[in-house]
C-alpha cells in the first residue's frame, strides 16, 4: 500500500502513473470479476483472459477516437466513416442474431426443464383477485366454513319443530307460508 509520501515522490520523480507491482487486483475493477465458485479454470489464466479483452477493448476505442480526430471538420468524411461503421455494425449484430436461432433456444429449454416437447395450446388462467383490504384475519375455504358449521349443535326451530341448523326467526318454511 502506497502512502501520500510515495506519490509526492512519484510526483518529484515526474512519473505519471502507479509502477504496475504496486497496483494490486482487489484495488480496480477487476476484483468483482473473479468466480466465486473455482470451476477447474487456473486463476492467472483468466486473469490473462480478462486483460486480453481490456487490452482489446482500449485498442478499439484508442482507434475509434484517434480516427475521429483525424477526419474532424469535414463532414463528407465523417458521413462516410458514420456509414461504415453502421455497415460493420449490422454485420456483427446479424452474426450475433444468426448464431442465437429460436429453435436452439427452445431446445436449451425442453433440456432445461427436462421435457420432451411444449404444449401446443397452453390453458393458463388468470389468477383469482387478491383481496388487500379490510381483511384481518385468514379467508378459510369453503371446505373449512363446512366442517365447522358441521361440528356446531343443531337448533330446535319452534316453527317447524326439527332440529336443523335454522331457528324461528329465519325458517324456511315459515318463509314458504308468507308468500
Amino acid at each position: 500500500m502506497l502512502c501520500s509520501h510515495i506519490f509526492m515522490l512519484f510526483k518529484d520523480l515526474n512519473i505519471d502513473s502507479i509502477p504496475e507491482k504496486y497496483i494490486h487486483n482487489r484495488w480496480t475493477r477487476l476484483a468483482t470479476l473473479r468466480a466465486s465458485v473455482d470451476f477447474g479454470m487456473d486463476q492467472n489464466m483468466a486473469t490473462v483472459a480478462r486483460d486480453d479483452c481490456k487490452l482489446a477493448m482500449s485498442r478499439i476505442y484508442s482507434v475509434f477516437y484517434s480516427s475521429v480526430g483525424l477526419i474532424d471538420g469535414n463532414a463528407e468524411k465523417m458521413n462516410s466513416y458514420l456509414e461504415s461503421i453502421t455497415e460493420l455494425r449490422d454485420s456483427i449484430s446479424n452474426q450475433n442474431s444468426s448464431s442465437t436461432n429460436v429453435s436452439a433456444k427452445r431446445n436449451l429449454f425442453l433440456n432445461y426443464f427436462n421435457v420432451d416437447s411444449l404444449p401446443e395450446d397452453a390453458t393458463i388462467r388468470n389468477p383469482a383477485p387478491a383481496k388487500n383490504k379490510g381483511s384481518g384475519q385468514r379467508i378459510k375455504s369453503s371446505k373449512e366454513i363446512a366442517i365447522e358449521s358441521s361440528k356446531k349443535p343443531l337448533r330446535l326451530c319452534r316453527k317447524c319443530n326439527q332440529k336443523t341448523n335454522h331457528d324461528s326467526r329465519n325458517c324456511p318454511n315459515v318463509a314458504d307460508e308468507s308468500e
